[in-house]
This record gives C-alpha cells, structure tokens and sequence, in this order.
C-alpha cells in the first residue's frame, strides 16, 4: 500500500508546466463555448428547452463534455477547436432566423410586463442585489437617445455581465481537473509544477481566489471603512466567525487525508497545511487590513505586500527561499512552511482582486456601449499586466509553491483578459437576443434588457435553468463536493492503470452527478454560502 501511495505522489511531482498560449487557449474556450451553446441551443425545437430534464442534458453535452475532452484527448488540437467554435458561434449568429415580426417580439414582452415596478424589484431583490433606485431613472423609454445598438439596449445597474460566467469556468475548470489530474488521460504538462513553470491546474488556486474577491463586500460597497477603528474592526471579527466553515472543512480534510493513506504531495502546501486553511487566512486579513486602512487602498495594500514579500524572497538577509526549498520539517511553522508563506502572494493578489471587483461594480451607463469601453480598459490592464509578468520572471520565475510577484501579476492578467471576454461574450448574445431568435434564457447571466425606444418599461427575463448559473449559486458547495466525490474515485478505483477509454467515462459520471446536484438545488431555489 505504501508502495502504491509513493507511486501516486510521484505521478503529480517534478513537473515543469507548459506555455502561456496553451494555457491561455485552455482557460478561456470554455467562455467561447457559452457564446456557442447559446447559438446552437436556440437551433432546439421549444419543447426540448422547456424541459428540465432536457435542458440539463444539453447543456452537460454542449459545455461540460467538451470541456473534459480539450483537457484530456484533444488537449493537442486545442488551437484549432477554439477557432472553429469561435467560427460556429459567429456564423450561427449570422444565419439565425430574424425576429419572426415586430409585433410577434412585443406581444411577447407584453407578457411579461403586467406589473413593471413589481416584476423589477422582486427578481433584483430575489437576485440578491438592492435596487436602490427606481427602475425608471435607468430605463429610459423617451426619445433622445441614438438608435445604435450600443446606445439602445439598456440593462440593468446592478447586474454585471461576464462574473457568472467567469466565476462558474473557474469552478468547473478545477473540478475537472482535481479528478482527471490522477488519470494518465489528463496530460502531465497541464498539472501543477514542482517549483518553477505555468501548469494549467497552478492557475486554480489564484483563480478561485480573485473569483470570490470580486463579489466580496468590499467590492460591492457593502463594507463600510468609515468611523471609528473599533467599529471598522467588528467588520474583522464577523469575518472570522463567518470563515469557521473553512477552517473546519480544512481539518477534516488534513484528518481524513492521514487516516486514509491518501496520497499527498507534501511540498504544495505542507504537511497538514492546505487550500482552505489559505482561504481563510487570505479572508481574514484582507478585511482587517482594509479596516484599518481604507477599501480604496487596496490596490496600495496589494503592491506593498507584494512588493515586501518578493523582496523578503530574493534578499539573503531574510533567506525565505532558501528556507521554502530546504528539507527542514521541523516545529509546525516549518512543517507547513509553503502554506504558511504563500498566503502572503495570496493576500496580495487577494487585495489587487478587490480593486478589480471595484471597478466592475463601479456605477456606470446601463448599454452596451459603456460596457464595451470597460472591456477595452480591461484588455489593455490585461496586456500590462503580462509584460509584469516578464519583468518580474526575470527576478524569480512563475512559482505558485511561493506565490510569488510574477505568479501573482501572470493570474491577475489572466484575469483581467477572462473577465473581459466574458462581458463580451455576454454582450454578444444579448444582441443577438434582440434580432435573432434565441431566448433570452439561453444567455448564462441574467442581465436586465430593454430597448430603449420601446414602449415597454421592463421586461424580465424567464427562470433562468442555465448549469453556470447554478454552479456560481452554489460555487463554493460545489467545489466541496467535487472534492468529496475525487477521494471516493481515488478509494474505488486504480487510477493509475485505468484504460483511458474507461477514465474519460469516470470523469463524464463525476461531472455529470456532482452538476445534477448542484442543478436540483439551483431549480429548488437553495443557495449554500459559507460567508
């Protein structure tokens, strides 16, 4: 058995990575991949769609399917299957059938508008957001306005197109490769390095922290820095009392991981050191930071904790490298040395997540015009943020084990690039919700549309039974239970000598459970959040 473990250990170390284009093809396809379901998806008779049963069916064989297969047998033909769906997305656009008749699209939205200030606040208020202004000061039905499509389709204030989707990929990225990692199927360039390089799977962790700071409160304005210390720092204590999840999740899974033999690669995190326990320590002084400080400097914040641990990294002086790469396990602190110290690169990149979920929330025009100009800005930090990365690799090359400064600039650019194209991609099928006919619950965000120039107020959109959408509800329930159900895979099956026929089909089955739960609870109406 313990020859067994050593063999599994040794399987998922001493890898060195892959590129940044294979990289950068990988994560973002699954975002041109929404673009295309909601094309081919409106090709479906009517029938199919209104099925839940169905409905879920075709969105786990138009999104989650491919997805296992660029990750596992097709990872060599990523480059041509991301342009070809591009290509499939933008040619199903242009040959959809038009709108059938003018007066056809308003009886429509006719029959959702029977109660406009109603309808309106209850499904942002059941959204989860506070509609703090009334519906007409943003929904403007008067003349005045141009008849571009980027000055007419007006949406709501308070919904930002593209998180859903950027923060479900992530998700669901992970997920996928957390089981398909143990898999000889799932290619060995792709899984997290030993030291230095960019697997794909090093991006999970940076990801999945900058997915939850952007929604965090200090990006939404619902933090308040203002008053006194003492009343800045009750906003520290809920945070630590609302983080009691992780850090139970964390042990019970340092404890079941030591009673069960399951194989650990001990330089990751350390010893009994792992992702959660980062979580919560990242959560926990980021908000007291930003309480003794202010939310507006937390770009500041993340700069100068950066800044003081890379230096910290390379000076002899504080020898922190040399004291991450020798052997030395003893004391607690040094058992889970790489835990302890890459919360700081994760901090860091944390606080920087703030800013950019700031930014996004930041009250601006309600058409796509506005929205599109975001993006421009966000490709253009994107771009900055990557000669960063060359600048700082330089110094030190790309460490997720230390969370180093170019591990922290080359996610945060990822970011940046992912957050836009999501927008984007969010606006392509509102668009083409306006003069095709694809429904608007096919588009995975539910962003508030409207005409301008229509004699209708507000036209809300039907239940939205789109799979993104639930595993963003539920995302951070969902990872648990992914989590859950890749140890039971590892107990009940040999991965290392399956047939890679029979792997792919575990990682269809695992997929295909774990979603279906999280889309019961997404039809139920349940959300599970743990702060």
């Amino acid at each position: 058995m313990e020859g067994f473990m050593s063999e599994k250990e040794q399987f998922v170390a001493g890898l060195n990575g892959t590129t940044f284009m294979e990289i950068n093809m990988i994560v973002h396809y699954p975002i041109v991949l929404s673009g295309f379901r909601g094309v081919a998806l409106s090709l479906f008779p009517s029938f199919l769609l209104s099925s839940r049963v169905s409905r879920f069916l075709l969105e786990y064989i138009f999104l989650i399917i491919p997805i296992i297969g660029v990750t596992t047998f097709f990872t060599e033909k990523i480059s041509s299957i991301f342009v070809t769906t591009l290509a499939m997305s933008l040619l199903g656009a242009i040959i959809l059938p038009s709108k059938r008749t003018e007066a056809e699209s308003i009886q429509k939205k006719s029959s959702y508008a029977v109660d406009t200030h109603r309808s309106a606040a209850e499904d942002l208020v059941n959204d989860g957001f506070d509609l703090t202004a009334d519906e007409s000061q943003f929904i403007d039905k008067n003349d005045g306005i141009s008849d571009s499509i980027f000055e007419s389709c007006i949406m709501s204030r308070n919904r930002v197109p593209g998180i859903t989707l950027f923060r479900s990929w992530v998700t669901l990225i992970s997920c996928v490769c957390i089981l398909a990692v143990d898999f000889n199927i799932f290619p060995r360039r792709l899984a997290k390095t030993e030291l230095y390089g960019t697997g794909l799977m090093d991006t999970g962790v940076g990801l999945f922290i900058v997915s939850n700071a952007i929604v965090s409160p200090e990006a939404r304005s619902k933090f308040h820095d203002k008053g006194r210390f003492c009343e800045r720092l009750t906003y520290t204590k809920e945070t630590m009392i609302a983080t009691w999840p992780l850090w139970l999740i964390g042990m019970l899974r340092a404890i079941s991981v030591k009673l069960i033999g399951y194989q650990e690669h001990v330089t990751e995190y350390g010893v009994y050191w792992n992702f959660f326990f980062t979580l919560a320590v990242v959560r926990i002084l980021s908000s007291f930071l930003l309480a003794l400080t202010s939310k507006s400097l937390s770009l500041m914040l993340s700069i100068f904790c950066i800044g003081l641990y890379q230096f910290a990294l390379l000076h002899p002086a504080c020898n922190v490298t040399d004291t991450l790469l020798n052997h030395d396990r003893q004391g607690l602190l040094m058992a889970n040395k790489e835990g302890v110290f890459s919360c700081l690169g994760y901090l860091s990149l944390y606080l920087a997540a703030v800013d950019l979920g700031s930014l996004l929330f930041k009250p601006r025009q309600p058409n796509l015009n506005s929205w599109i100009r975001l993006t421009v800005k966000l490709f253009i930090t994107s771009a900055f943020l990557w000669l960063m990365t060359y600048t700082a690799s330089v110094m030190q090359p790309i460490s997720r084990r230390f969370a180093n400064l170019a591990y922290v600039t080359w996610v945060l650019s990822m970011s940046y690039s992912l957050i836009a194209v999501s927008i984007l991609t969010i606006l392509f099928l509102i668009v083409c919700s306006q003069y095709k006919n694809i429904a608007r619950d096919l588009i995975p965000d539910k962003c508030l549309l409207q005409y301008a120039k229509k004699d209708i107020d507000y036209s809300p959109p039907p239940p939205d039974p789109c799979l993104v959408t639930a595993v963003n509800n539920n995302q951070f329930f969902y990872f648990i239970l992914s989590n859950l159900f890749t140890g039971i895979v590892n107990i009940c099956f040999d991965t290392l000598h399956t047939l890679d026929s029979y792997a792919f089909l575990i990682l269809c089955l695992y997929m295909f459970v774990s979603l279906l739960i999280v889309w019961i609870l997404h039809i139920k109406q349940s959300k599970l959040k743990y702060w």
